[in-house]
């Protein structure tokens, strides 16, 4: 610490606030900061590093740096940036000179005396519409784990108002998503590692870091040790772990249950849909292997914003891609979680005919799935990316009442018409010419029947 007043008051003028900085961590990324090759920074801190104070005190360097800049402090909620920013900028402000200090209005605004104003923002009101005006220079935005449509806020709020801005900068801090399935992680992080604006802080690389900190966040979190996922992610910055009591589905295992399966002689196709138009649309297309008692899942799509017309040319199109080569394909069980006038439609418009699935009570068709999974009864082909993304990394939201929404997962569409794939399959129908359906398939080609029961 400084402590020659003279040499504060320079310091200050200058704009170079660095000596307020905790020596190891905090100064690390100060510097990361200022050298930026980029005009995005994206930081990923361990929890506790005091990374709102390093961020305000950037912001207020930016302000006095030249006159006129418009700086903005984006958080989850208003209520978070006005109680835990202001904090940080009261107590860096303790060391401000008389002559630079801003006045702060409003309850959310620093207006220092060459122009420049430091604005606090909650970003889940409005979508982050908030953050809208005339002109911005450098925006943070702060915990983004916790915004929900952060590409939405970068690219149709945020990056307008750089427009013709001299020295644009955006910082993106946060601690990891407790999903995969967030725009932090699939889009921004990846973008800052390609172009050299990304930052990684973990309490290993943290000399400042002590016992009692450590101990201080293991009660903060609620665990007793650090072989949890939650100090994985909290203390470590791994991306790649999540809250594994919020998965949907916990039970799925891409080793166990990914895998491309030997068509058996004889089985019934299975489609099961949960049709969308701003949520997606998702469709599976299977088949039961009666002999080994096994869900097969071989396709499946994921779209969003298709009429009738398109639904109808894209399951027709699925069928055949699906069961091409076969001629298993004569007789389908179609079920779909859809609107009764797109049901009627497809219908009377283009003969084709669903059935509605049985959805009383979603807890426990989901509970049947994750049962399914445990005795290793499904196995879904390497090529439904959607699902398998689904299955991987879909969440309840915090009261467990919804699934929480993201970026690929949508609205767990995919999982959920496996979920009624599951409870609509027909495990116990014996697919043999000899049993079932063979009047059916008689009647439906009678040269495939004879062919078939010859063999």
């Amino acid at each position: 610490m400084i402590n020659n007043a003279l040499m504060t008051h320079e310091l200050w003028c200058r704009a170079t606030l660095r000596y307020i900085t905790r020596r190891h961590q905090q100064r690390k990324i100060y510097d990361f900061v200022k050298d930026r090759p980029s005009k995005i920074v994206v930081l990923n801190c361990h929890r506790r590093l005091g990374k709102t104070f390093l961020l305000c005190l950037l912001c207020i360097e930016r302000c006095l740096s030249k006159p006129d800049q418009i700086v903005k402090f984006g958080a989850p909620t208003f209520n978070q940036a006005q109680t835990i920013v202001r904090r940080a900028v009261n107590l860096i402000l303790k060391q401000c000179p008389p002559s630079l200090m801003p006045e702060y209005k409003y309850g959310k605004i620093w207006q220092f005396p060459n122009g420049s104003e430091l604005t606090i923002i909650g970003l889940n009101v409005e979508n982050g519409e908030r953050l809208r005006g005339d002109a911005m220079d450098m925006c943070v935005l702060d915990e983004v784990r916790e915004v929900k449509n952060l590409d939405y806020v970068i690219k149709d709020v945020i990056s307008f108002q750089f427009s013709g801005r001299e020295d644009p900068l955006l910082i993106l801090a946060s601690t990891p998503p407790k999903s995969q399935d967030h725009d932090f992680t699939q889009i921004y992080v990846p973008t800052a590692i390609k172009k050299g604006g990304y930052y990684i802080a973990t309490v290993e690389d943290n000399k400042d870091w002590t016992e009692e900190d450590e101990k201080l966040l293991l009660e903060e979190l609620g665990i007793g040790t650090k072989d949890s996922t939650t100090w994985l992610r909290e203390a470590m910055c791994r991306l790649d772990v999540g809250f594994e009591e919020d998965l949907v589905v916990p039970e799925f295992d891409e080793e166990l249950h990914v895998a491309i399966w030997e068509r058996p002689k004889w089985f019934f196709p299975l489609i099961t849909m949960d049709l969308g138009y701003q949520d997606h649309t998702a469709i599976l297309l299977g088949y039961v292997d009666f002999e080994k008692q096994k869900l097969i899942v071989e396709h499946a799509e994921f779209v969003k914003n298709k009429n009738t017309k398109d639904l109808f040319e894209l399951f027709t199109a699925a069928e055949l891609r699906a069961f091409e080569g076969t001629n298993r394909a004569k007789e389908f069980d179609r079920y779909g979680d859809m609107d009764l006038a797109q049901r009627v439609d497809l219908e009377q418009l283009y003969n084709y005919h669903i059935e509605p699935v049985e959805k009383y009570d979603r807890d426990e068709a989901i509970a049947s799935l994750r049962r399914a999974l445990s005795l290793k009864k499904i196995v879904i082909n390497p090529r439904c990316e959607s699902l398998i993304y689904q299955l991987k990394n879909g969440i309840w939201n915090e009261k467990r009442t919804d699934f929480e929404r993201g970026v690929k997962v949508g609205h767990l569409d995919s999982l959920m018409s496996l979920v009624y794939m599951n409870r609509m399959a027909r495990w116990n129908l014996n697919p043999g010419p000899e049993y079932s359906r063979v009047d059916s398939y008689k009647q439906l080609d009678p040269d495939w029947f004879n062919e078939a029961t010859q063999e």
